[in-house]
């Protein structure tokens, strides 16, 4: 995972949307990821999600969120998140914004992607957010506690296209692991 990537995407969203809580970052980055998988068979934030009580969560930001220190082995990873964010200490853990996001960590795609899921879902309260996320298909066909598949999280395309989507998933992930193995 992309921890610069991250931060930038929290920082991105902590400077748009009122009272930014670890439950809309949830949210706000599942919409996201999803429309961005979607249309560019990618998510942004290469997290995966999992049902939880209020809705889907991504698992390894959420740790980032709640425990940055520990989370974060690598010193220079724990500075760059406190240069540019802080977090709340209460259990709703607001997320704020200390300098302007380094959108060189973001692609043009991923900026128009954020924008337009803040313009559409970036004005409801928590609570709204938590009933929207609840009718997601996606949310609905998991088990409490079970990952969200990515085939129901794209359930809304047709099922040719869907299918297709998976498939050149697929085939990313393969290439990505052989690459990865090639060269280290």
């Amino acid at each position: 995972m992309d921890i610069k990537k991250i931060v930038s995407i929290l920082n991105f969203l902590s400077q748009r949307v009122n009272y930014f809580t670890k439950l809309k970052a949830a949210k706000l980055l599942y919409f996201a990821d999803k429309e961005h998988l979607i249309q560019y068979g990618r998510s942004i934030t290469d997290d995966r999600y999992i049902k939880m009580k209020y809705g889907p969560v991504p698992t390894r930001i959420l740790n980032i969120i709640n425990y940055p220190d520990e989370y974060l082995m690598e010193p220079d990873n724990r500075k760059y998140l406190h240069t540019f964010l802080t977090f709340s200490e209460d259990k709703r853990r607001t997320i704020n914004s200390k300098l302007d996001p380094d959108l060189d960590d973001l692609s043009k795609s991923e900026i128009r992607v954020l924008e337009h899921v803040i313009k559409q879902y970036g004005h409801f309260t928590a609570s709204e957010l938590i009933k929207i996320s609840h009718k997601e298909f996606a949310y609905q066909n998991a088990s409490d506690g079970d990952f969200l598949f990515v085939g129901d999280i794209v359930h809304g395309l047709k099922k040719e296209h869907r299918e297709e989507l998976l498939r050149f998933i697929a085939e990313q992930k393969r290439e990505d692991f052989e690459l990865h193995y090639m060269f280290n």
